[in-house]
């Protein structure tokens, strides 16, 4: 699926030094790299986070109503965000490709289907409950990609997916709060199962710009999801409805499509500064703060017996993390990045030229 053209011979940057200062470069390298994994993890975790938090209180409130249009207004206000960066020179130039349009337009469906069931477990479900039965997210992808892309699967791995199992089951037993919301998790996780599969089988490793890949799903997921809005007759609804929307709601709905800009680069900077088993382990970590967060500040209750199936989706996740970790090999590679790596695609005319757009 991949042409030559875009994914080129290597990721690799060789950086010759001299023997004066090839010491003194080595050491600002590895500083720079590690400085950065550790910003990447953090503004994905803070971001991840505040949009669970922000899709809760927008979901589950006045945006039920119109669950579509939330989700088309969060990608115009990413998309003009990216724009305004990039006309600004603070990002790398985020150019409409027409080949990655083609790669993106099926993981875009399934993104787009993903968006709007997560939208809609959130008005059924707790927080705690949505966030630990996302652990069977990578689990499920990790499977998939072991029957279709011959991935090899540890015992660690085998272990905890069967964990993760029996955690949702727990927990689906004893909180019956809402058959629906189970419906559309249900939904929800499969759709993201298979967006994530779709981008690895459509996008593989072809190289386009971080800042390039957001812009063109954000347009893609605007052109699915702008007529299933209007057959809802959800901008209508607003158009009516707006003036007597809260305060609360509509700062929320402008700082949520803030958020989704940043984790939508955070997820490919982590990656292209850590690695799997980092990103792995950053996103079952901040699920503990997000779920007490969002328990004390929407006061949620739970069953003590579901709490113990959410304690045991969040354990089996980081075995998970632990079983990816074990599985990295480790290196003597003094350095070894990806282009986009100590600049998070900030303009630079020395920057190499990985965007191929047409």
């Amino acid at each position: 699926m991949n042409n030559h053209e875009e994914t080129g011979s290597s990721n690799s940057i060789n950086i010759p030094y001299s023997s004066g200062e090839e010491k003194s470069g080595i050491f600002v390298f590895r500083h720079l790299g590690k400085s950065e994994a550790v910003l990447s993890c953090l503004c994905y975790g803070l971001s991840s986070m505040s949009v669970t938090l922000m899709n809760k209180l927008i979901f589950s409130g006045e945006g039920k109503q119109f669950p579509i249009s939330c989700i088309i207004v969060q990608n115009a206000i990413s998309t003009l965000f990216l724009a305004l960066c990039s006309l600004l020179g603070i990002l790398s130039s985020a150019k409409l490709s027409v080949k990655l349009l083609r790669r993106l337009f099926f993981p875009q469906l399934f993104s787009s289907l993903y968006l709007y069931s997560n939208a809609k477990a959130f008005e059924f479900l707790t927080i705690p409950v949505v966030t630990s039965l996302k652990a069977l997210v990578p689990i499920c992808t990790k499977l998939l990609e072991r029957f279709f892309f011959g991935d090899v699967v540890s015992t660690l791995e085998y272990f905890s997916m069967i964990l993760i199992f029996l955690s949702s089951a727990v927990t689906a037993h004893f909180d019956v709060s809402s058959t629906k919301g189970y419906f559309w998790a249900g939904v929800s996780i499969v759709s993201n199962v298979l967006w994530l599969a779709s981008l690895r089988f459509f996008v593989g490793k072809a190289r386009y710009s971080n800042i390039s890949k957001a812009m063109n799903g954000n347009v893609l997921s605007f052109l699915v999801l702008t007529p299933f809005a209007w057959i809802q007759k959800e901008p209508q609804r607003i158009s009516s409805e707006w003036s007597q929307l809260s305060s609360l709601f509509k700062a929320s709905f402008s700082f949520s499509g803030i958020a989704v800009t940043i984790i939508q680069i955070s997820v490919f900077w982590v990656n292209a500064t850590t690695s799997g088993a980092t990103f792995s382990f950053v996103g079952n970590f901040i699920k503990v703060p997000t779920i007490i967060i969002g328990t004390i500040f929407f006061h949620e209750q739970l069953p003590w017996m579901a709490w113990v199936g959410v304690i045991m989706g969040i354990l089996s996740g980081f075995l998970f993390s632990l079983s990816k970790y074990l599985q990295v090999p480790s290196t003597n590679t003094l350095m070894r990045t990806s282009s986009s790596n100590f600049n998070l695609d900030i303009h630079s005319p020395n920057s190499p030229k990985i965007e191929r757009s047409s």
